[in-house]
């Protein structure tokens, strides 16, 4: 007798273990109920025993305010199972603004991210190594994409950005396959490394004037070939193509008026660029060490900074703007020249300026010059032709010993 009692209370015991298994997957397609309130087991949905019966459901909180939710994550089987994830444009009759910091990080399965149009923000690392995801449709109300929120979605070839967009993030698309891309003119802020090592990325578009770039976004993106920015830019900011070794072609209107700190800087393959008639600074090592074999400076340019085009070894010819008065420090350091004639106006040529410019044997100097100070340290430099007199070039304050060796010529 208390051995056939011990069998039925076990065997209550597991009844009431599986009753509480299935009171979680709630009713609907993945658990229906039968007229008499009980589980219809063959309605289930196991994966790996795993029962992921509304598995497509989300977890909202509401905002402080009670105004609208935020999607914080989703339920437990939703990791398990593929297929294109949805956030709704409303929850319980309120919109759904946000989704939250990690909120489907490491959800492997999702091939594809529908985001409602009141969706405004997506949270840091909302969908960090969704790596089967192919496919993103951004809401047309989205503002804010936070760092890495896409970072490692490894088949993520296209991203459309909403004209709605104004922040995103460090490393937002971080090692994505992304081909191309456009930001918007309503961009107001670029994080660094936004795309960061995409290797598959080889053409940007730049619409926005008031957009900030925090450094580059794209670092390491070695097969960005092509760049195009619209006319509403007027500022090439610090870095932006800092590094960009694939790229060959730049496009852009005579309204841009500033090229920021080394812009350009270690684009290797870029061996020719027009630069915009109406251009007025080019900052310290904007050019330097790319590709350029010949440049052009528009009479619009007053400045040209520090090591600006230093390291570009092809470089063979450069005409100087008519506003430029000085050529700065290390301006054409390590450059092709064999020749070259400073242009009148010029005033001062500053520290090693043409420094190891080792084929530069000659150069013209004009009678606007006053002062020249270790520009041609390490050059190859042998003869120096001086349009004014002997007694003009004694004026001159002159601090290099390179020029002082050189055979002089006057006026030439």
């Amino acid at each position: 007798m208390k051995k056939k009692m011990w069998v039925l209370g076990l065997a209550a015991l597991c009844a009431g273990v599986l009753t509480v298994g299935l009171v979680g997957c709630g009713d609907g397609d993945g658990g229906e109920t039968t007229d008499d309130g009980t589980h219809n087991y063959d309605q289930h949905t196991f994966v790996d025993g795993v029962c992921v019966c509304g598995a497509d459901e989300l977890v909202y909180t509401l905002s402080e305010d009670g105004t609208y939710y935020i999607v914080t994550k989703a339920t437990a089987g939703m990791s398990l199972t593929t297929g294109n994830l949805v956030i709704p444009d409303t929850y319980k009759e309120k919109p759904v603004r946000e989704i939250a910091d990690q909120a489907f990080h490491g959800y492997r399965n999702i091939t594809g991210i529908t985001i409602g149009d009141n969706v405004t923000k997506i949270g840091v690392q909302a969908f960090t190594l969704c790596n089967k995801v192919t496919n993103v449709d951004l809401g047309s109300g989205l503002e804010t994409i936070e760092r890495s929120a896409f970072e490692q979605c490894e088949k993520l070839e296209a991203v459309t950005l909403p004209e709605s967009i104004k922040t995103i993030g460090d490393s937002a698309f971080r090692n994505t396959p992304i081909k191309e891309i456009t930001l918007p003119y309503t961009v107001e802020t670029v994080g660094k490394g936004v795309f960061d090592s995409n290797k598959a990325l080889t053409y940007a578009k730049i619409n926005g004037n008031d957009t900030e770039f925090d450094g580059t976004p794209f670092t390491g993106c070695t097969n960005l070939a092509k760049v195009t920015f619209e006319s509403s830019v007027t500022r090439i900011d610090d870095e932006l193509l800092l590094g960009c070794t694939g790229l060959t072609v730049v496009e852009w209107s005579d309204n841009v008026k500033s090229i920021g700190k080394k812009a350009f800087s270690g684009c290797s393959a870029l061996t020719s660029v027009s630069l915009p008639y109406g251009l007025e600074t080019i900052g310290d090592g904007a050019f330097s060490a790319t590709g350029l074999t010949e440049i052009v400076i528009p009479n619009t340019v007053e400045t040209v900074g520090k090591s600006a085009f230093s390291g570009c070894a092809s470089l063979t010819s450069a005409t100087l703007s008519i506003k430029m008065t000085v050529i700065e420090d290390y301006t054409f350091k390590g450059t092709g020249f064999t020749s070259y004639t400073v242009p009148d106006g010029i005033q001062y040529i500053n520290p090693l300026a043409f420094q190891d410019c080792t084929a530069l044997a000659s150069v013209i100097i004009p009678k606007s010059v006053k002062g020249i100070y270790r520009a041609f340290s390490g050059s190859g430099l042998t003869d120096v032709y001086y349009k004014g007199s002997w007694t003009e070039w004694g004026e001159i304050e002159l601090s290099d010993s390179t020029v002082q060796k050189a055979t002089m010529h006057y006026d030439v």
